[in-house]
């Protein structure tokens, strides 16, 4: 679901965070939240109401803004079922369109010229590669990836074979 995000989570340590567990722990300003968040910016290749209910049919569902918020939703130790979040959904089928709504929705926490190649089809054929033909190593195409993996693939694989997306990127492009 988050494959198209340019970055994981960024952790209980950031401002945004501290942010969102505040207006969460506070019984009025948690019915709020949904004015007080930017919420989730997601992108998907087809949706269409389903014949006879409110629901909606959607294809390869992607939020590509909104990692932060959902992970201090996970983490919170507030009560949430009474909290709203706007959701804005864009259907894009072309790879062009989608990166465009990515990096325009992501401006909250800086983002960094390398985060913009999230995306490429270089970074996922290089994220398939490690996995089919070296899997003792891994590509972290996402900012702080390998911190979000479970603890298994953070344990068979040594923090000293994690190709960081920048570092690889620039011998990448420059080869």
């Amino acid at each position: 679901m988050f494959l198209e995000n340019p970055r994981q989570t960024l952790g209980r340590g950031t401002p945004t965070h501290k942010a969102i567990t505040d207006t969460l722990n506070d019984e009025k300003m948690r019915t709020k939240f949904w004015k007080l968040n930017n919420g989730i910016t997601a992108i998907c290749t087809d949706f269409e109401a389903v014949s006879g209910s409110e629901a909606y049919g959607i294809e390869n569902f992607k939020i590509v803004n909104g990692r932060q918020t959902i992970f201090s939703l996970e983490k919170s130790s507030a009560p949430i079922d009474d909290v709203f979040l706007l959701v804005t959904i864009h259907q894009a089928v072309d790879d062009e369109e989608r990166n465009q709504i990515s990096e325009a929705t992501n401006t909250q926490n800086p983002i960094k010229p390398v985060d913009l190649i999230t995306n490429y089809s270089e970074m996922t054929e290089m994220v398939l590669q490690c996995k089919r033909h070296f899997p003792e190593f891994y590509f972290e195409r996402q900012t702080k990836g390998f911190q979000s993996e479970k603890r298994i693939t953070q344990n068979s694989i040594t923090s000293i074979r994690v190709m960081k997306k920048n570092a690889t990127a620039r011998a990448y492009y420059a080869y």
